[in-house]
């Protein structure tokens, strides 16, 4: 999920150094059936994590890999090791494969995403590596554009070593880790699932959906969490249900799904007119993951990796837009609407915007987005957009603004708003107040109203990367490491 032009520099800068988003959602692989240094070789090193360009201190194709990566931090977000020899599922180079990484971009960068089978081959050969120890190169080991001094020198302040979980590797207080905080917070553990969850969305307190990896879908029925067969092994990172007897969900690998009495089945495609030059198969279904959807009773959005949109207004799919696979081009992570004719998509530094009639560039700031939703100013009836990201940023957009850059950092009244971790979803109600939440429990109150935020107590330790609610103090937050994590509000 890149930019162009100055963005795109960047990028390419710093692109094959960081790792994935929480889950493993891939499946059992016996360590040395495949090839790990070989298929680094073919798809992240050539002018990128090679011996010559070495991005990130970074290097992934000489001889000692091992070495090189054990223990060792990520140039792109320093508590996050490349191998965690303790927690091997949060190895920087395993979890930058995800489409939605907990910091940075996917990997690898404009170039096709590597499979469910290949992610799998790529977490056991890093638990293996994990298991393994601390390898006898022979050398100096390099630390991936840090100190190799078990510390990180950071303007003078030393930062803790990241290897282990403890509070302080956390932005924030964390409660007593089996429900509620001890005096009585506002946010508990209702429930505890087998695979981390990405989204959740419903349409009442008493209908409710949340979907995450290994094609897990769960539905609440106002009493109890169950689980849906979904029909497909991959993660599904968003959900929208239309009606109780129509849902939508999205995944990896262009898994487009619809639940309908009777079950959950796939989407048909309408076939493009040049498969290969727009990154789809003769199908038309996308070659890449689809991290957003949006729907209607007669409309349908879709947003993905490579610049994909694709539309439902009929029977079929069809992309309308989707670069090609080799090129650098923006992710499109969330698409949020209002209506059929007010729709946006967001993601990596960019935003589009839908007038009913075409998709055009909306004008935003260098972020990459991973939650957008719309409310409304109840004080004058201004609309609001909000739009969350990567270490905390957040973007306000208010659309009474004429200036020519209309999304800016909200205007709150507290002393400071420095989050430190990536804010991946946020909800508001019809009154523009409402959650975001991210990585490591953040929990974040929002009031855009009256200029308020307040950052509450977690009941866990997990990444929380959906949020929805019916009011603020019926709210339900998702997520994960490992396994699954439920939250509702009181």
């Amino acid at each position: 999920m890149k930019l162009r032009s100055a963005v795109v520099l960047l990028l390419a800068v710093t692109a094959c150094d960081e790792a994935a988003v929480p889950g493993n959602d891939a499946g059992p692989v016996t360590p040395g059936a495949c090839d790990v240094p070989a298929l680094f070789a073919a798809s992240c090193t050539a002018g990128c994590h090679d011996a010559t360009a070495v991005q990130g201190g970074l290097d992934l194709a000489s001889p000692n890999l091992e070495a090189r990566v054990y223990g060792k931090r990520s140039a792109g977000r320093a508590d996050y090791l490349l191998v965690d020899p303790e927690i091997p599922e949060e190895s920087a180079l395993f979890l930058k494969l995800s489409m939605q990484p907990p910091f940075g971009a996917s990997m690898p960068q404009g170039r096709q995403a590597l499979d469910q089978a290949q992610r799998a081959c790529v977490l056991a050969w890093v638990q293996q590596v994990a298991d393994g120890g601390v390898p006898d190169a022979g050398a100096t080991l390099s630390d991936a554009g840090t100190g190799d001094a078990g510390v990180l020198a950071d303007g003078g302040v030393t930062m803790r070593d990241a290897g282990t979980f403890d509070a302080g590797r956390f932005w924030g207080p964390i409660a007593d880790g089996t429900g509620c905080v001890p005096d009585g917070g506002a946010w508990c553990v209702a429930q505890r699932v087998n695979e981390p969850l990405y989204a959740v969305r419903g349409l009442s307190d008493s209908d409710i959906w949340a979907v995450g990896a290994r094609g897990a879908a769960y539905h609440y029925d106002g009493t109890t969490w169950s689980r849906s067969d979904a029909g497909v092994p991959v993660t599904l990172f968003d959900v929208h249900p239309v009606s109780a007897n129509e849902v939508w969900a999205v995944g990896e690998q262009g898994v487009v799904i619809r639940f309908q009495p009777g079950g959950w089945s796939a989407v048909g495609w309408s076939p493009p007119a040049s498969p290969l030059d727009a990154g789809l198969l003769p199908s038309g279904q996308p070659q890449r993951d689809l991290g957003g959807v949006w729907a209607t009773s007669t409309e349908v959005w879709i947003s993905g990796a490579g610049n994909t949109l694709a539309r439902h207004a009929g029977t079929t799919l069809r992309v309308v837009q989707s670069d090609a696979i080799n090129s650098v081009s923006p992710d499109l992570i969330k698409v949020w609407g209002r209506n059929d004719t007010e729709v946006w998509a967001a993601g990596d530094f960019a935003f589009r915007e839908y007038d009913g009639a075409q998709w055009a560039d909306g004008r935003g700031s260098i972020l990459r987005v991973f939650g957008i939703w719309g409310s409304v100013n109840p004080m004058n009836g201004d609309r609001v957009l909000v739009a969350v990201g990567n270490d905390g940023s957040m973007l306000a957009y208010d659309y009474t603004d004429s200036g020519s850059y209309p999304w800016q950092p909200p205007n709150f009244s507290a002393d400071t708003y420095e989050l430190k971790r990536d804010l991946r979803s946020v909800w508001l109600d019809g009154a523009a107040r409402g959650w975001a939440v991210g990585l490591d429990g953040q929990l974040l109150e929002l009031d855009l109203v009256n200029r308020r935020y307040v950052r509450h107590l977690t009941p866990v330790f997990d990444h929380l990367l959906g949020v929805w609610g019916t009011a603020v103090n019926r709210s339900w937050a998702v997520g994960g490491r490992i396994d699954g994590v439920i939250l509702r509000s009181r």
